[in-house]
């Protein structure tokens, strides 16, 4: 089932504000897994959207998703929705405070992400056509202490 701030024609399953606790209170506790793929950056309150979020979970249930850090803004022109926060590796701890286990994964290293940055060209077109060389890259320029340069995070939060 899918849960969207906005409508989109037949999509989604519930349009639900996922800042707004009272709406989001019909999935208390009733979910083993929950995909957050690019959405806490676009909630004018990541806070709360990630409360009401962790909320919906079971215990031991988990949310995998992704957010930005060093990203370019994206969003549509007529601002059917809106880009509003970066989050740094250290802020999943504020974000999910009530959580047993945060696994972050870095998304590019110093070299993609300064390119991603740049432009989406490189993300779109050799990230894409050539991902095993970008992925040796950015491990290679890595190294040293600068693994933690990202344009972004994978994370597994569990309940």
């Amino acid at each position: 089932k899918t849960l969207e701030n906005n409508e989109f024609g037949d999509y989604p399953d519930f349009l639900v504000e996922d800042c707004d606790e009272k709406g989001m209170s019909t999935f208390t506790n009733k979910n083993a897994l929950i995909a957050a793929f690019s959405l806490i950056e676009h909630s004018h309150d990541p806070f709360k959207a990630s409360s009401n979020l962790f909320a919906a979970l079971k215990k031991g249930g988990q949310i995998i998703g992704s957010a930005p850090f060093l990203f370019p803004r994206h969003g549509p022109a007529d601002l059917s929705y809106q880009d509003f926060w970066r989050f740094s590796r250290d802020s999943y701890a504020i974000l999910f405070p009530d959580a047993s286990d945060i696994t972050l994964y870095p998304l590019r290293g110093r070299i993609g992400t300064a390119l991603n940055v740049l432009t989406q060209r490189y993300r779109f077109s050799f990230e894409t056509r050539f991902h095993k060389l970008s992925s040796r890259i950015n491990r290679w320029h890595s190294r040293n202490g600068h693994e933690l340069q990202a344009s972004g995070y994978g994370f597994i939060v569990t309940k």
